[in-house]
């Protein structure tokens, strides 16, 4: 039996042994389905002919009868092809070679159906393109969320929600345009290629230049190159544009990302603070005619004024650490330390200073606590190497913006001291050589640029994908960069070298509310196991240790196995599946339905019909690499 693709060359073949061209370069398009959905009834009255062109996503033929949905970018409308309207061989070609897929142009007359519903009555038809591949199924799309990153094409073919999703970014990018504009900013293109890498502390990509032999950086920020501007006169400047940063992924980082970046002379870091709330306002009211968001968990208002906290205030109000009364970096770390898990605890013996374990304190006490939009202020001195000082110099006029528990902007009044900022910059290369690897690279170009004078400044910083996270709803950065960065595919569709780059676990999280009985736990365990290893066909080697929220170490030395925990409240696993699949990690689900039916699709059908709180699931099985699946499940507790 022919699978489809061969079938459809078949088809291919046989279009053009009847002299059919399945390639045209020509339309004759007079009008779109929008434009025909909403003229219909002048058009249909005068009986107007149109021609349409768009993709068929349904064909079905009923005798002398066939009907087909006609989509393009504005929408879609029905057409409906008769036999005694066309000759027969035109009639059968359309039945017997057209596929869902195919490009098609339709001439012909509008006209309402018995069944109320609007077609073009259509009286030729040309094929624009025959397509060799199927259309994932119309009612699921695409299911599994790597091959929708993967295959975003027939993402958006398939989801109006992805397609509005990035509609969206493109209207929330034009209105920061537009508020700049306003604010008489322009616009400026720089370096994306530079000899030296700064503005942020971050690793970047190394490329080399054969015909200027030497190595360049990708760019991991535009700052340093626009306030070059400042100093040339240009006072008020901006770009969108893409940087980047050999660094991890996950669901609010992505190594190309596009960022927002300005600077204005003659203003300092409080006017800052307003302009930024502004661009967030104007962009929701203008994209979405509202500046109330609605979240998973929350609704997000981005209405000026935001909430705002001096960073140390931040950390005692909301984080319960009142570090005005460190009096030493024994102290601080001794104190901090009790909050910290084990991990943790050890990256805060890589610092050096009270500044840098304040500044630590609040990622770790204060961040995720930040869901609504809110500025702090006042960073430490010594983990901002470009802003301005304060009136206390232990502290610089720096401001953050955060929301939904992630940073959304990074801005200051910006450092024009060339001997304050000379002296930074050694103290930066001190903690290189001490093997913090993201540390600010010494420009010297730069150092020679701000010698000849630089006005007072202000620098803002949006991560505009994460900008369009928040005003979007989405959970995910995948879900709002058109193609995200993901690891390459061989030739098989597996990952090149994963399993030598990564160790790979599954960890099982099982609904035990203490009367579960042990069979039943079992049971669900088992179905997990055999449903995750028939759909994935994946291998489990578990020859490293896992780690606990706490810092225990379970030891795990026996291949094909799966870890097994517990926890007694639905709503946490149905949030499990859901970040999981948001992270791309492979899920497998139990739930009552299953009992009854392990048809995926019913249990999924099952599941949309239903409410979280109406659908008990019994167990959610994750894998992937063993960071991502061991920081989504370290909550949980082991099977006792």
């Amino acid at each position: 039996m022919l699978d489809e693709f061969s079938v459809r060359k078949e088809k291919l073949a046989r279009l053009i042994e009847v002299g059919v061209n399945p390639y045209p370069a020509e339309t004759e398009r007079t009008a779109s389905c929008g434009e025909a959905a909403s003229q219909f009834d002048a058009w249909s009255a005068e009986a107007r002919e149109i021609t349409l062109a768009g993709r068929l996503m349904t064909v079905r033929a009923h005798g002398a009868l066939a009907f087909a949905d006609l989509t393009d970018d504005t929408g879609k409308l029905q057409i409906l092809l008769r036999e005694d309207a066309l000759d027969e061989k035109t009639f059968r070609t359309f039945c017997d070679l057209i596929d869902p897929g195919d490009f098609v142009q339709a001439t012909g007359t509008l006209f309402v159906t018995k069944r109320g519903e609007k077609t073009l009555l259509v009286s030729s038809w040309t094929l624009l393109c025959k397509t060799l591949r199927p259309l994932p199924e119309k009612w699921h799309g695409l299911q599994d969320v790597e091959q929708r990153f993967r295959k975003r094409y027939l993402d958006l073919l398939m989801s109006t929600d992805v397609r509005d999703r990035m509609i969206a970014r493109s209207k929330i990018v034009t209105a920061i345009r537009s508020f700049m504009d306003a604010q008489n900013f322009i616009e400026v293109e720089t370096p994306t290629l530079q000899p030296v890498y700064g503005g942020g502390f971050a690793r970047p990509f190394i490329t080399h230049h054969n015909a200027l032999e030497a190595d360049f950086y990708l760019r991991i920020s535009d700052e340093m190159y626009l306030k070059r501007l400042i100093v040339g006169g240009l006072e008020r400047v901006y770009e969108i544009t893409k940087v980047f940063r050999n660094e991890g992924v996950d669901h609010d980082h992505n190594p190309e990302f596009t960022m927002f970046e300005a600077q204005a002379a003659y203003h300092d870091y409080r006017w800052g603070m307003d302009i930024f709330e502004g661009i967030f306002e104007h962009a929701a009211t203008a994209a979405f005619g509202t500046t109330e968001i609605v979240h998973e968990d929350a609704t997000i208002s981005v209405q000026r004024p935001w909430a705002r906290y001096r960073l140390i205030d931040s950390v005692r109000e909301l984080g319960g650490l009142d570090a005005t009364m460190w009096t030493s970096l024994e102290q601080a770390k001794t104190e901090l330390s009790a909050r910290l898990s084990a991990k943790k605890r050890g990256e805060l013996e890589r610092m050096h200073s009270l500044g840098e374990c304040l500044a630590f304190a609040f990622e770790e006490l204060v961040e995720e606590k930040l869901i609504q939009p809110t500025i702090i202020y006042d960073y430490p001195i010594e983990v901002s190497p470009l802003a301005k000082k304060s009136s206390d110099p232990r502290y610089v006029e720096r401001f953050e913006a955060f929301a939904l528990g992630m940073e959304i902007g990074n801005n200051y009044s910006e450092l024009n001291d060339p001997l304050d900022l000379e002296r930074r910059f050694i103290e930066e290369k001190k903690k290189e050589a001490a093997g913090f690897d993201e540390a600010h690279q010494t420009d010297t170009d730069y150092l020679e640029a701000i010698q000849h004078g630089m006005p007072p400044t202000c620098g803002l910083g949006i991560g505009v994908d994460r900008m369009v996270m928040l005003l979007t709803g989405a959970q995910n950065i995948k879900e709002v960069v058109l193609f995200p960065t993901l690891r390459p595919q061989g030739l098989s569709g597996e990952s090149v070298s994963a399993k030598k780059q990564e160790t790979f676990v599954a960890h099982a999280i099982l609904f035990d509310d203490g009367t579960s009985p042990r069979w039943s736990l079992l049971n669900t365990a088992a179905h997990l196991g055999a449903s995750f290893a028939a759909r994935e066909g994946k291998e489990l080697f578990l020859h490293e240790a896992s780690t606990l929220k706490d810092g225990e170490v379970i030891p795990m030395n026996i291949q094909h196995a799966i870890m097994m925990k517990t926890t007694h409240e639905v709503e946490t696993m149905w949030k499990l599946k859901k970040s999981a699949e948001e992270a791309g990690l492979q899920v497998a689900c139990m739930t009552e339905d299953m009992q009854r039916s392990s048809d995926d699709r019913k249990v999924s059908k099952a599941h949309a019909d239903k409410t979280k709180q109406e659908e008990k699931l019994l167990g959610v099985l994750v894998f992937g690499v063993k960071k991502q699946v061991e920081g989504l499940t370290s909550g949980f507790s082991l099977v006792e």
